[in-house]
């Protein structure tokens, strides 16, 4: 497996770290400070070798590194052709058929608000309105939360009838989840009513 010692840093960003590359069976694995910053089949990579280093492509994100030997990653990378020059172009696929690698932020960058996943973003925001509502229109609060309760729970019984329901229900909760869930809700919003 070789292993390819140098520097990385994304492009637009003045810091660099000291970085691994290893590639091993069509995989390609980058390391900093002794953390795994990714793992990618070299085929969902796209490079090009350029006088300043390596460009990678990867994740919507243009990464450079830059190692003492050029020569031997440019072969085990595939760009290489002897005697001429070794830049490929590399042309994104329009559609990725294989699950992209998880990303991860690279050490010593700071998260900023605008790294937060937009599916978290929304869930912060429903939280707030929530807290909102809870405060400032109790009633409207708990009759919400009995509505969709109860439409919960009228899905999980019909859907512990109906295995073509069942079958469309979305997630991999079984019906009776779906019933409990209703259920649990529907007597928190009771309590919370008769509590506040």
């Amino acid at each position: 497996m070789p292993a390819f010692q140098g520097s990385l840093k994304l492009i637009g960003d003045t810091s660099t770290l000291r970085a691994t590359v290893d590639i091993d069976s069509g995989r390609v694995v980058v390391t900093a400070n002794g953390h795994e910053l990714g793992a990618w089949e070299l085929a969902d990579l796209g490079v090009q070798q350029a006088p300043d280093g390596f460009h990678i492509w990867v994740e919507d994100e243009e990464l450079l590194f830059v190692t003492g030997h050029p020569e031997e990653l440019a072969d085990n990378l595939g760009i290489w052709s002897s005697g001429e020059s070794s830049i490929q172009e590399w042309e994104p696929d329009p559609a990725p058929t294989a699950p992209r690698a998880r990303r991860r932020p690279l050490p010593g960058r700071r998260r900023r608000l605008l790294d937060v996943p937009p599916r978290h973003k929304r869930l912060a925001a429903v939280a707030i309105g929530l807290l909102l509502l809870g405060i400032f229109a109790r009633s409207v609060l708990v009759l919400g939360l009995v509505v969709a309760a109860t439409a919960v729970t009228v899905v999980g019984v019909i859907a512990l009838a109906d295995p073509i329901l069942q079958a469309r229900l979305p997630g991999r909760w079984p019906p009776l989840y779906w019933l409990i869930a209703g259920l649990a809700v529907l007597v928190a919003a009771l309590t919370l009513d008769l509590v506040i």
